[in-house]
């Protein structure tokens, strides 16, 4: 049986594409929470040194979890420098 992939891997560079509708929704629903997240940390830290480190932080973080959802369900990461000879 072939493995069905929601991420390809990018044509250039290291890292994924989203190829599948479950791919699009869990990059919108990742996006979503993540302007989310953001936006409370504004109203919490407004004015605050304390909201953009927060913020970076937690951007580390929940960038971590797109990147291991696109581990787990994408194509094997690997570093590409364009397609094969031939191929357009």
């Amino acid at each position: 049986m072939k493995q069905h992939y929601w991420f390809r891997a990018k044509k250039y560079g290291w890292g994924w594409v989203p190829v599948t509708w479950q791919a699009w929704l869990i990059v919108a629903i990742w996006s979503a929470i993540f302007a989310g997240i953001i936006a409370l940390l504004d109203l919490r830290f407004n004015g605050s040194w304390q909201g953009p480190v927060f913020s970076i932080l937690i951007g580390f973080v929940w960038a971590s979890v797109l990147i291991y959802i696109s581990y787990k369900k994408g194509e094997p990461p690997r570093w590409q420098w364009g397609g094969k000879k031939g191929d357009t």
